[in-house]
């Protein structure tokens, strides 16, 4: 290791940064989840004028890590993340973020949350795999899609339906 060390002193460095970053340093964050299924392509901007204020404040709050907002395949996804979970709760008691659940219902059709604890910081396909397949439906009807459990129909009641 001299060798490396003498050579190449920031390769050491940033080996023995990961080596005690992978063991000892991880560090748990509190995520929320909030998938929205819009009316339209104008209740979507109805959404996004609506949240707005909402996601400034969350940027701004104290604890808060990140707060990425997308679309992926025709759902509004809210991501936020949080150091501590008085942090997380602090921020959904605000004015802003009650204001904007409020009037949620009359821009959107589907609405399902899931808040949980992770080890490091999630990506955005990990968050909505663990939304799928844990989160809540708030309102509108279940999607499969969604990762709700949609009833189906029985082979003989699809018969005499015909």
């Amino acid at each position: 290791i001299n060798f490396y060390a003498y050579h190449f002193p920031d390769f050491i460095l940033l080996y023995s940064i990961m080596i005690t970053s992978e063991k000892y340093y991880i560090k748990s964050y509190y995520v929320s989840v909030t998938g929205l299924s819009s009316n339209s392509w104008l209740s979507a901007l109805k959404l996004w004028r609506l949240s707005r204020r909402a996601y400034k404040e969350a940027h701004k709050a104290e604890g808060n890590v990140c707060s990425p907002t997308f679309s992926y395949n025709g759902m509004q996804y809210i991501i936020t993340m949080w150091e501590s979970k008085d942090a997380m709760r602090e921020f959904f008691s605000s004015e802003a973020q009650a204001n904007a659940m409020a009037h949620l219902n009359r821009v959107s059709c589907y609405a399902k949350v899931h808040e949980y604890v992770t080890k490091g910081l999630p990506s955005k396909g990990i968050a909505i795999n663990e939304w799928r397949k844990d989160g809540q439906r708030v309102y509108g009807e279940p999607k499969g899609e969604c990762g709700d459990m949609t009833p189906k129909e029985c082979f003989w009641c699809s018969l005499f339906n015909e």
